[in-house]
This record gives structure tokens, sequence and C-alpha cells, in this order.
């Protein structure tokens, strides 16, 4: 049986000059893009914010 890819995706929010690091694990690589897109997009986060999906 072959083992699943997992994923997690960290994340870097800049809040007002100061930088603050996270990160979480993804169910599979789609759930990893949403999660991607919501840090860099739409979710809420300050201006400014990357993320990266990194493979296990």
């Amino acid at each position: 049986m072959a083992k699943k890819d997992s994923y997690y995706v960290v994340a870097t929010e800049n809040n007002r000059g100061r930088k603050c690091m996270w990160a979480t694990d993804a169910r599979d690589l789609a759930d990893a893009e949403r999660i991607k897109d919501s840090v860099e997009k739409t979710g809420g986060y300050p201006k400014g914010s990357t993320a990266r999906i990194v493979k296990r």
C-alpha cells in the first residue's frame, strides 16, 4: 500500500513591521492550496502576508 502524501503550510504574517510565523497541517494538496490562498489573498490576514506549502 502506497504512503499517502501529506502537506503542511508555513505562513508568515506581516503585523505592523513584526513578523509572526505559524504552521498548520493540511488534509491534502487541495486543502493546502486553500489555506495558502486564504493567507495571501482573502482570509483577513495583514497585507503582505505570505505562505508556502511543504510536502512531508
